[in-house]
């Protein structure tokens, strides 16, 4: 059901971010997310960049990922083609990530490599959406590797009660994994909050 019509209204600004995964001939994945940020109307940024016309980026932040089979990153690269200070683009150099895992934890790692006043939010903000699509990615694969497994060596799928959609009662769980549903009510179940990405892989 689409969003209702909203009153009338002009544009103030558009934040645009897309995120792509790519399997690479080696075996890794690139994850690679850019956002850009445009306003309809020119204005004045600062000293550095004292005119921004309609639509132009005042932000064009790129980030690539390589991530072995196991969710660690082996590769980090940033562009920070549009920004509103030239300082900025010392990030360029400063965020590294190399070898910290996109599970459990992936934020707090972050935070820890690299501290707040040597990086760039709008970078850092790509990141848990980063994961998400990690794990999109690898949904398919995961899906018919645990299918493959004997019964009793199957784990649990990394999204079962992390959300609303994967709660162990849910008809789609009963049908592609059955050995880990559960009857709406039986005890023994997992707390069904959404988790996020702070603490767990997110979806």
């Amino acid at each position: 059901m689409p969003l209702s019509e909203p009153k009338a209204r002009s544009p103030l600004h558009r934040r645009a971010i897309t995120i792509d995964a790519f399997l690479r001939e080696d075996n890794l994945t690139d994850i690679e997310a850019t956002l850009v940020d445009t306003k309809p109307v020119d204005f004045r940024l600062g000293v550095e960049r004292p005119h921004v016309a309609p639509g132009e980026a005042i932000h064009r932040i790129s980030v690539r990922l390589t991530v072995d089979g196991s969710g660690t990153i082996r590769a980090t690269e940033v562009a920070m083609d549009a920004t509103p200070y030239h300082c900025c683009k010392e990030v360029e150099r400063r965020f590294q990530l190399n070898g910290i895992n996109l599970g459990a934890g992936f934020m707090r790692a972050v935070r820890e490599r690299i501290g707040a006043a040597d990086n760039c939010w709008h970078a850092s903000q790509l990141l848990p959406q980063m994961a998400t699509v990690l794990v999109q990615a690898n949904y398919l694969a995961m899906r018919e590797r645990i299918k493959r497994l004997p019964l009793d060596e199957r784990p649990p799928p990394a999204m079962l009660n992390t959300c609303v959609g994967w709660q162990d009662h849910r008809p789609h769980v009963q049908q592609e994994f059955p050995d880990f549903y559960r009857e709406q009510g039986r005890p023994d179940r997992s707390d069904d909050r959404c988790t996020g990405p702070e603490d767990e892989m997110p979806t």
